[in-house]
């Protein structure tokens, strides 16, 4: 990985290129803006990404010669542009993006990306967003990275070693945020519903809206969730089960959740196939992960 200036970073992409854009809170803005600066240079870069935060200065009508975006997703940011046909949606299952890019249908000429900085060993983490974006950097002929601390660190198939990296991008800027909007009383009465169907030992995969947060808050939750180990556990969260009606809390208790394993629990707790959430109503033994 060379670093360099967002500028010198942009010219890496050329006319009639294909560029992935990292999704949701990832999308790289300060390479997104020095790619759109040089629009009078381009033409015919096609700009594919699913929902993503932040501006996308490229979208606007005054560039269509230079770029013309592929929304997989279409969010705010793009919303406009699809519905007066200067962008174009492409419907698609999530899970089907990534063999877009292996397969060869979809061709990437370029990644643009957001990571954390390289450890130790020289790993940098796709952090808070990596669905197609792991396919993406392992197919695309160029891969520019935007390299910041403030990205956290996840493991698995997000890792990816600066040999990989064409060219990095030194910024030190916040990750975007969204925050959960109040919860009206019809999406209230909703999260009591729903969580009533929920049965004692139910893993819980949410999405992002007010009607998961309502489930939540009907579930007594306003968890902050963090994936740093030993927590000095208490008992683990048991759901209501099916039938009861869980009282909506006006005030739920605030709680940090740890998966079970992180630490030796009992083997009543959990199995070897089965993680599973603890909330601990004390504070960790150690906020530093291991």
């Amino acid at each position: 990985m060379r670093i360099v200036t967002p500028e010198e970073a942009a010219l890496a992409v050329r006319s009639r290129d294909r560029v992935w854009v990292q999704a949701a809170a990832a999308a790289p803005q300060r390479l997104l803006a020095a790619l759109t600066e040089r629009h009078d240079e381009l033409q015919g870069v096609e700009m594919i990404q699913l929902h993503t935060e932040g501006a996308a200065p490229y979208v606007d009508a005054r560039y269509a010669r230079s770029f013309h975006t592929s929304a997989l997703f279409v969010g705010p940011n793009v919303r406009d542009a699809v519905a007066e046909g200067q962008a174009d949606y492409l419907p698609i299952f999530l899970s089907e993006v990534p063999n877009l890019f292996r397969s060869g249908a979809v061709p990437l000429d370029v990644a643009l990306v957001q990571v954390s900085p390289p450890d130790a060993h020289g790993y940098c983490s796709l952090g808070v967003s990596v669905e197609a974006s792991c396919a993406a950097v392992q197919n695309a002929r160029r891969v520019i990275a935007q390299v910041n601390p403030n990205m956290p660190r996840t493991h698995g198939d997000g890792l990816l070693h600066v040999s990989d990296i064409d060219l990095g991008v030194e910024v030190d800027d916040p990750i975007p945020e969204v925050a959960p909007a109040p919860l009206t009383p019809a999406a209230r009465a909703i999260g009591i519903h729903c969580a009533a169907l929920i049965e004692d030992g139910a893993t819980l995969q949410m999405g992002i809206g007010a009607i998961p947060d309502a489930v939540l808050a009907a579930l007594g939750i306003t968890a902050t969730w963090a994936s740093t180990p030993r927590c000095s556990p208490t008992a683990p969260w048991t759901s209501s089960r099916r039938g009861s009606s869980p009282a909506p809390a006006s005030t739920p208790t605030p709680a940090r959740w740890w998966p079970a394993s992180s630490w030796a629990p009992a083997a009543s707790t959990t199995s070897s196939t089965t993680t599973r959430w603890w909330r601990c109503s004390t504070p960790p033994m150690s906020t530093t992960p291991p």
